[in-house]
């Protein structure tokens, strides 16, 4: 299993229609048909106007071949993409293994 965590910095004042985006449009594409999505955060301090979610794969071959079956969803690039990336001022990917469970053994 491997994660990637993605941080999209965003212009300042646009983190909420970033999210009505996200939500309205872009989980409802997405959902976790390509990649599981582990969870999504805003930043309250540090870096301000950042919005981080983690992603699980299997591992990076799917990782890639999911990725590029997104990228041919037409929804995903006219109705969602095209929308949020006028509102990135930056993004950032990391590839991330586990050193312990995400969530403890029940």
């Amino acid at each position: 299993m491997i994660y990637e965590l993605r941080t999209y910095t965003l212009i300042p004042g646009k983190q909420n229609e970033y999210l009505k985006y996200n939500t309205e449009i872009g989980r409802k594409i997405r959902g976790d048909n390509y990649g599981k999505l582990e969870g999504a955060w805003t930043s309250e301090f540090g870096t301000l106007n950042q919005y981080v979610h983690l992603w699980s794969y299997p591992d990076l071959n799917e990782r890639e071949r999911l990725r590029g079956e997104l990228a041919k969803n037409p929804a995903w690039t006219t109705e969602y993409a095209s929308k949020i990336r006028p509102l990135m001022l930056a993004q950032e990917n990391k590839i991330l293994s586990a050193a312990l469970p995400l969530k403890p053994p029940a």
